[in-house]
């Protein structure tokens, strides 16, 4: 989003990543105020029915054994919609190329180094080698590969991953969210009658290697009440595990370079923060950014203390969500979490 942001502005901008490979990505809800990001720059016509499914409501078992329905048709901020990641990001792509911006695949970050003038860097890539730039933008997610570069480390508040399997829909629905004794569970409805089914526990609490792992995971739907009744997930189907678990930079700006998105700070997939700090921290920043090289530092800085905010929000959502779920008293999982509606 920030490459998209700047070139729209009329910057030089050029977009680096690891690989030109695109393998499975865990599908997302982008919220209304993620939704309201794409608008902002333009590209709300990104979201049609055809690439991804809108989402008008769904079942949420959590704080309780029976389910509650979950509108949101009537949503006064609008729509949200079930991604898919693929598609998205390409098509983001695409928009950022359309607006004059050039990219590289394959391009592996290897060291940097500042100007003499103090003006930006010198960064070398393996199969693209060095790159002067006035700004660097690390959006490398959760790696924040030019952020730990700087020295800046990331701060890592639980363990929590997701073990996450392709499915097929056997009851109409499009979301559902249930809490077990162990973690909780999600599951969304994709395009062609397809699911994505995704647990979510703590790291110590799954086995290692992939065989037990789908093992696990199928163990641990068995469980489930009302998870299992919408979705079938093959025996065979191999499982993927996803980092979960929120964590955030020691600081998400410095000497001509921001972190956006997962790289600046990772949030609870309960909070729904996710793609919506990707989109608004790329689009702020890209606004930051562009003030920056005209002269005018203190946008950067408003930049890093809205990323700062948003992780005080996302800590203060995580805890009361946690907090509504209080069946399993002597379950690991949950009384890990007590400590945090404590404090």
């Amino acid at each position: 989003m920030a490459g998209l942001v700047l070139a729209h502005l009329g910057r030089r901008v050029l977009l680096l990543n690891r690989s030109s490979a695109r393998g499975r990505k865990v599908g997302e809800v982008l919220t209304p105020t993620a939704v309201a990001q794409l608008r902002a720059v333009g590209q709300v016509q990104l979201l049609t029915p055809g690439k991804h499914l809108p989402v008008v409501g769904g079942v949420s078992s959590w704080g309780r054994a029976g389910i509650v329905d979950r509108e949101f048709s009537f949503d006064p901020r609008g729509t949200s919609w079930h991604l898919n990641r693929s598609i998205f990001d390409n098509d983001l792509l695409v928009a950022a190329l359309t607006r004059g911006a050039k990219h590289h695949a394959g391009a592996r970050f290897r060291r940097a180094q500042a100007l003499m003038n103090g003006r930006g860097w010198k960064v070398e890539f393996d199969n693209l080698g060095e790159v002067t730039s006035s700004f660097v933008v690390d959006a490398t997610g959760r790696a924040s590969s030019f952020a730990r570069h700087q020295g800046m480390r990331r701060r890592r508040h639980d363990r929590l991953i997701a073990l996450t399997a392709s499915a097929q829909l056997t009851s109409e629905f499009e979301f559902a969210i249930e809490a077990v004794a162990s973690g909780w569970w999600y599951a969304a409805a994709l395009l062609a009658g397809r699911a994505i089914v995704a647990y979510l526990t703590d790291a110590d609490m799954i086995p290692a290697g992939s065989e037990p792992q789908r093992n696990f995971f199928h163990d641990k739907l068995d469980e489930t009440t009302h998870i299992k009744s919408r979705v079938s997930v093959d025996p065979k189907v191999r499982t993927q595990t996803v980092a979960a678990q929120t964590e955030a930079i020691d600081a998400p700006i410095g000497s001509c370079w921001a972190a956006v998105g997962d790289a600046a700070a990772s949030f609870d997939p309960l909070s729904s923060f996710g793609l919506t700090n990707a989109l608004e921290s790329g689009r702020l920043a890209g606004l930051a950014i562009d003030a920056t090289l005209a002269g005018e530092r203190g946008f950067i800085e408003a930049y890093g203390r809205h990323v700062r905010r948003r992780t005080e929000d996302s800590d203060i959502l995580r805890s009361a969500y946690y907090g509504m779920e209080a069946r399993w008293p002597r379950s690991p999982f949950w009384d890990r979490r007590r400590g945090w509606t404590s404090r």
